[in-house]
């Protein structure tokens, strides 16, 4: 690929904004979680945000999908404003466009990886025949091919996070929050790990939020932010 069809290829990423907020608080109580937050995400864009245990970075994630309601401000998805939506709205909403990857995985102990993998499209009623082919075809992205029958228990952690990654992307979805991915792995399947983030990232262009405490996992994403004291502040160190 050439210099000039790069450039183009990052600029067409880069006017395709997946998500915007602007001006968000939270608070609990007297505890101001979220100050005034202020982000824009693009199509296959990784954008990470640290801060240590009780930062906000969590309550951050769940407000921007909904889980939680914000107190003021304005949250658009391409260019809709979502923020006023009901809780059932917002359901919709998270099963078409949007997918969590959790520090602890939370796959469904009773389902073998296949039946994992393939939850999110049983519940948009897909036909079980684009069900099945999809799920192959993630299984095989992800490297399981051979667990396809196995359940949850019988797996290594790294297993588990890729069962993980590939129900969150079942359903094709413009945006990823990965709440600590690699938070419960040692440091050669965390580095696998971010390494298939990476990749499934530039290849389907969905945009990932990332919340961790992990300088290496961080170094890996396109942009950096702190949270402190409910502000983003962009670091350029990292």
């Amino acid at each position: 690929m050439s210099v000039s069809s790069v450039k183009n290829s990052e600029g067409l990423r880069a006017a395709i904004s997946v998500l915007k907020t602007v001006d968000l608080h939270k608070s609990y109580g007297q505890d101001r979680v979220l100050d005034g937050v202020n982000l824009e995400l693009s199509a296959g864009e990784r954008v990470a945000i640290m801060g240590p245990s009780g930062s906000g970075k969590s309550t951050l994630l769940h407000c921007l999908s909904g889980i939680l309601p914000v107190d003021s401000g304005q949250i658009f998805l391409g260019d809709r404003e979502v923020s006023s939506l009901s809780e059932d709205e917002w359901a919709v909403l998270r099963s078409r466009s949007m997918a969590f990857i959790f520090q602890f995985f939370q796959l469904l102990p009773t389902l073998t990886v296949q039946e994992n993998v393939e939850f999110p499209l049983l519940l948009q009623q897909q036909p079980k025949d684009s069900r099945q082919e999809r799920v192959a075809e993630l299984l095989k992205e992800v490297d399981l091919e051979h667990r396809r029958m196995a359940f949850p228990e019988t797996l290594s952690g790294g297993e588990q996070q890729r069962v993980a990654i590939a129900r969150a992307l079942a359903a094709s979805p413009k945006l990823l929050f990965a709440d600590e991915p690699t938070g419960s792995l040692d440091a050669r399947n965390g580095q696998a790990i971010l390494d298939l983030l990476q990749a499934l990232s530039e290849r389907t262009q969905t945009a990932i939020l990332m919340a961790t405490h992990d300088r290496q996992a961080a170094s890996r994403c396109d942009r950096v932010f702190r949270l402190v004291e409910g502000q983003l502040i962009e670091d350029a160190s990292v």
